[in-house]
């Protein structure tokens, strides 16, 4: 038990997704793209701030919950769920969940519920990020730090890819949920889990898919592990030794970003440069942005 605290502390700090900062940016776009698509809805731009302060308080505050509860997707079903710690988002997302329902049952403070708004966004968001679904190791203290947690693609970058978002494609997928979430009843935290789902199958996809046209795939970076009937974490000894199996981490995790050329199997040489790694990071934050515009106007 003591080893596994140690675990905790030694890892869960360093196994962020995107940057503390960069969630708050993902929110703030969201909401760009809804005032562009004039989507009613019921937010200030105060509201949005402490949103977005939300996503990112997170991973910053509360440290007793973060340090026990880590942001996997439980793509396998194996992650351990307690006692000490929880490997997967499962728990802390329901948690999260549940805390948002007693707050608009009370109906007396609009900002804490915004803020744990904020909180159940995260977990949402962090679904764009490989690493967190695959699911394997990415922070730099066990490990070679996974470079698309804070890949370059600049502000001016980011505001563009908004403006060339689809506002049909927005109001189609809120309409579609909203109909969805009636038509079955459904609670908030229900609609909530939905969108994480859906939005983890989504980065799935694209990790499978081939990088230039090429037999590579995108797992070159985040290699699934080879065990899927096992724990992958399931060896806290070997961990705090340091002992660690690079399964447990992407393969090219922290090349990810750089210019390389890679063998593929048919012996030809795949390049790899900045407009390959632009396209796919655009559109995992293309996804995450549309993911957060969907949830802010459903849960508001």
């Amino acid at each position: 038990m003591r080893y596994q605290f140690v675990l905790v502390i030694l890892l869960s700090v360093k196994m962020y997704a995107y940057e503390h900062d960069f969630h708050g940016s993902i929110t703030n776009l969201a909401f760009n793209l809804i005032q562009r698509c004039e989507v009613p809805l019921t937010i200030s731009s105060e509201q949005v701030q402490i949103l977005a302060k939300g996503t990112v308080d997170e991973d910053t505050t509360e440290p007793e919950v973060r340090l026990r509860n880590w942001h996997f997707y439980n793509t396998y079903g194996n992650l351990r769920q307690g006692p000490l710690m929880y490997e997967s988002l499962d728990h802390v997302f329901m948690y999260r969940n549940q805390q948002l329902q007693k707050q608009r049952e009370q109906k007396n403070n609009l900002t804490k519920l915004t803020h744990t708004q904020g909180r159940v966004l995260h977990y949402i968001q962090d679904m764009y990020v490989p690493s967190h679904v695959v699911p394997v190791f990415h922070g730099g203290l066990v490990g070679d730090e996974d470079h698309f947690d804070h890949y370059d693609y600049s502000q001016e970058e980011q505001i563009q890819l908004v403006q060339s978002m689809s506002c049909d494609e927005l109001k189609n997928k809120a309409t579609s949920y909203f109909q969805f979430k009636n038509q079955n009843g459904l609670s908030y935290a229900a609609i909530n889990k939905s969108i994480l789902d859906q939005s983890a199958q989504w980065t799935l996809q694209q990790v499978r898919s081939s990088i230039n046209s090429s037999s590579l795939t995108w797992q070159l970076f985040w290699q699934e592990p080879e065990e899927k009937s096992c724990n992958i974490f399931d060896t806290p000894s070997e961990l705090i030794a340091l002992g660690i199996s690079s399964k447990r981490f992407g393969s090219y995790g922290y090349e990810f970003g750089k210019n390389i050329v890679l063998n593929s199997e048919n012996e030809q040489n795949v390049v790899i440069d900045k407009k390959v790694y632009d396209d796919f990071f655009r559109h995992q934050l293309k996804g995450a942005i549309l993911a957060s515009a969907i949830f802010i106007v459903l849960n508001n």
